[in-house]
């Protein structure tokens, strides 16, 4: 095997942990970010026990992101994480509390205990995904990346309207998929609550994303070349108009499967878009186009990469295998009981 052919297939792997990152824990922060708009208490706790057998496996997705930049693209892992080191240290602190939250917050049945949990969950579930869009935003927008690939943090601010823009869709989008899941693990009335939040969020994920697309046409049109030299790509963009055109339909047909299955394809559409427009670019320097953190510039040794070769050959199908397990064994309607959260 080439040097070449381990280097792509790490970041192959890297954007396909990004993937299911987002599908999995992101309905879990969407589902943070709708917590504070439950009507009672009970259905609060619904919500966290739709989420609350799974949520710790979903993140460990993340890690495995991390591991990939640390292992395969040592250089990207180290700009990247202290260019961007407030921002990263928020993540971490969310991760921390969100699922302190989690686990606390039905441990008494005081109100102001538990209402101190509610908001803790929710602000620190809209955090992080306004944290996940702005960083990712700031990567296609270039921040000041100097030639031995540093980032200086002091050097550029981080909320530029840009990264803003992909942040507030991020968020909203999370949300959606939030609710789209929870939908297909309650019944009845909370269903048709929760049908009725996604619909009140889909016109306004729907006008963030106009509004984003609109500033990467005009302002970030380095996005757009690929698809001008290899038009195949289009497919994703494609993929992402039908499943935004099934969403609402599933809604309105009363269709919960459908309606998750739609806005989990957003999801994946818009990271490969990503990844496509980039063009095996991690972050764009604002400085020097050939400053960038690219794969090329950017990959570790023949060892280091066959080692992440190997391990995500033998990783991959087992971790395909355990979600597909859980899943199958916390599938159905969520019920509350003495041992729920």
């Amino acid at each position: 095997m080439s040097y070449d052919f381990l280097a792509y297939w790490a970041f192959i792997i890297y954007i396909l942990s990004v993937i299911m990152y987002v599908c999995l824990d992101g309905f879990g922060l969407g589902l943070g970010c709708l917590h504070i708009f439950a009507r009672t208490d009970r259905e609060r706790r619904v919500f966290l026990n739709a989420v609350g057998p799974v949520w710790d496996g979903n993140a460990v997705w993340i890690v495995i992101v991390t591991g990939i930049l640390l292992a395969a693209f040592s250089k990207v892992f180290t700009s990247l994480l202290s260019g961007f080191y407030l921002p990263m240290m928020g993540l971490i602190f969310g991760f921390m509390v969100r699922s302190a939250a989690i686990e606390f917050r039905s441990k008494r049945d005081g109100k102001l205990w538990r209402n101190i949990w509610d908001y803790v969950f929710f602000l620190t579930s809209v955090g992080m995904a306004l944290d996940f869009g702005m960083i990712l935003g700031h990567t296609i927008q270039g921040v000041p990346i100097e030639k031995n690939g540093m980032l200086d943090p002091h050097a550029y601010p981080f909320f530029t309207a840009y990264p803003v823009a992909v942040g507030v869709m991020t968020t909203l989008l999370f949300a959606l998929h939030g609710a789209t899941y929870v939908m297909n693990k309650v019944e009845s009335e909370t269903l048709d609550h929760m049908r009725k939040r996604a619909l009140f969020l889909y016109p306004f994920f729907v006008c963030a994303w106009i509004i984003t697309t609109g500033m990467t046409l005009f302002v970030q049109k380095h996005m757009l070349s690929v698809f001008e030299t290899y038009p195949v790509f289009l497919l994703f963009a494609l993929l992402f108009i039908g499943a935004i055109i099934l969403l609402p339909l599933s809604l309105y047909q009363r269709k919960p499967s459908a309606a998750f299955f739609s806005s989990a394809t957003l999801l994946t559409s818009l990271v490969l878009l990503y990844a496509v427009g980039m063009q095996g670019v991690f972050a764009h320097s604002s400085l020097n186009p050939l400053f960038s953190l690219t794969i090329e510039n950017s990959a570790n040794s023949y060892l280091s990469l066959f080692v992440v070769f190997v391990v995500s050959v033998c990783g991959l199908p087992l971790s395909f295998f355990y979600f597909s397990y859980i899943y199958k064994v916390f599938k159905g309607k969520v019920t509350i009981d003495t041992s729920s959260y």
